[in-house]
Formats: C-alpha cells, sequence, structure tokens
C-alpha cells in the first residue's frame, strides 16, 4: 500500500522513503483496523523496515517513525450496562464518605 501511495505511476525505490511517508501511511491507516490488526500492521512495518535495512537496501532507520498503536487491556468503554446492574454498582457506593461520593458521581 506504501508504494502505491509513494509511487503511484512508477516503480517503487524504498530508497526515496522516508519517516514521514512512513508515519503518515499509518496514520491515515490504522484508524480504519481494529486496536489488535493496527498493532499487526505496524509490528510488520517495523520488521520489514529492519530487514531491508540490514539487507543494505535502505540506509535510513525507518522502523523507528513507525509509530505505536496503543492496545490496553479495558481500554474502551463498554458499549452499556443493563439498568439492574448499574443500581446494584450505585447501591455499594458509600456516599458518607468521600470516595464513596465520588464513586458514585462517576
Amino acid at each position: 500500500m506504501i508504494r502505491s501511495e509513494r509511487f503511484p505511476n512508477r516503480a517503487p525505490s524504498l530508497a526515496m522513503l522516508r519517516a514521514p511517508d512512513v508515519t503518515g501511511f499509518v496514520t491515515r491507516h490504522a484508524h480504519r483496523l481494529s486496536p489488535v490488526r493496527a498493532g499487526l500492521m505496524v509490528t510488520a512495518l517495523r520488521s520489514f523496515f529492519r530487514y531491508l535495512r540490514h539487507r543494505g537496501a535502505i540506509v535510513t532507520d525507518l522502523a523507528g517513525g513507525v509509530s505505536t498503536v496503543p492496545n490496553w487491556l479495558f481500554s474502551t468503554l463498554p458499549r452499556f450496562l443493563p439498568a439492574s446492574t448499574v443500581e446494584r454498582i450505585l447501591k455499594r457506593c458509600d456516599r458518607k464518605t468521600s470516595i464513596g461520593r465520588r464513586n458514585y458521581a462517576m
């Protein structure tokens, strides 16, 4: 895909790739993928660029220009909670304490 974006009408020249090309590619495409697939994409790109540098096909370390994709456990909110679950959670908050009031408000 980088090839078709950076070199649309000619044979690709990997030596002409620059870090902004790589970061731009990741920025344009990672948001279309799930966090796991985006992580796999950047891992593959880093490995590919390290291989190219090892082989001497590129001089610049483009692997360093591949940004990471955050994929933390529980980083997304649940779509909804059933009303009974919300009521159960709220009942467990001790509103006599500052922490309980904070938790109830959240």
